[in-house]
């Protein structure tokens, strides 16, 4: 059934509504975590297959949004160096979305994702900076987790929060490197045909509830001191690990 016409059926776009304003509460708070909530709601409404490329769209505009603003703010020196291995682990994980076992990778993933959530809650006093070198597996398994099940940005958070200390230069590097992410992946989604007027409706519909999500995250976390900060992060990692566990269990 659809309303009218293209939108899906007005009950389900009402819990959309509610869902994605919350997941971009989220994203305003620490400049990634949208799919956490959204996609795993979501795909207990629609199939999967509209979901993300829906979810695409709304996230083009929300860290399009933040990252313009806040330009000034982000690293681009470590931009440079992650942005390539995301691109080119996005460009894999849509090549093998339909030959790799995914319950599998998700699996490894979010456990990984999790053990590391737990420690960066856990860890007590000053840490060293995580290794430049570390950008290459960050950036290829970020990017492969995102053309794969459409929540891949725990990796990268953890290697930008292991690298820089400031957390207003950590939320508008990490809203750059979503917005360079998801616009390769609608590129790529749009190559495989999953874009189309219905996607496209569906997300402008959803858009208003996306920035008033956007908009109350981001007055949160200008409240915010850098130690309440990192243990936001930190459990939204977590979240990222298990909600990677619970959509391998699924499949």
């Amino acid at each position: 059934m659809v309303w009218p016409g293209l939108l899906p059926d007005p009950t389900h776009v009402a819990l959309a509504a509610l869902f994605v304003g919350a997941a971009y509460c989220v994203f305003g708070l620490s400049g990634f975590g949208s799919g956490l909530v959204s996609i795993p709601s979501l795909t207990h409404l629609w199939a999967v297959t509209f979901v993300l490329p829906v979810i695409a769209l709304l996230d083009v505009c929300a860290s399009s949004t933040v990252a313009v603003r806040e330009r000034k703010r982000a690293d681009y020196r470590e931009i440079a160096w992650l942005a390539p291995f995301t691109v080119l682990g996005l460009a894999g994980g849509v090549t093998l979305l339909v030959k790799l076992p995914p319950a599998i990778t998700l699996m490894t993933l979010g456990a990984a994702v999790v053990v590391f959530g737990i420690w960066s809650l856990v860890a007590r006093g000053a840490r060293k900076p995580v290794h430049q070198s570390w950008c290459v597996v960050a950036g290829l398994v970020s990017g492969v987790a995102s053309g794969l099940f459409g929540v891949g940005g725990a990796p990268s958070v953890i290697y930008l929060s292991g690298r820089i200390r400031d957390k207003n230069v950590l939320r508008a590097t990490l809203a750059t490197m979503l917005f360079i992410s998801v616009s390769s992946r609608i590129l790529m989604l749009g190559v495989a045909g999953l874009l189309s007027p219905r996607v496209g409706l569906t997300a402008l519909v959803l858009l208003p509830f996306a920035f008033g999500g956007l908009a109350l995250g981001t007055r949160i976390h200008l409240r915010l001191s850098r130690e309440a900060f990192a243990r936001i992060v930190g459990v939204l990692v977590v979240v990222a690990g298990v909600s990677l566990l619970a959509r391998a269990a699924s499949i």
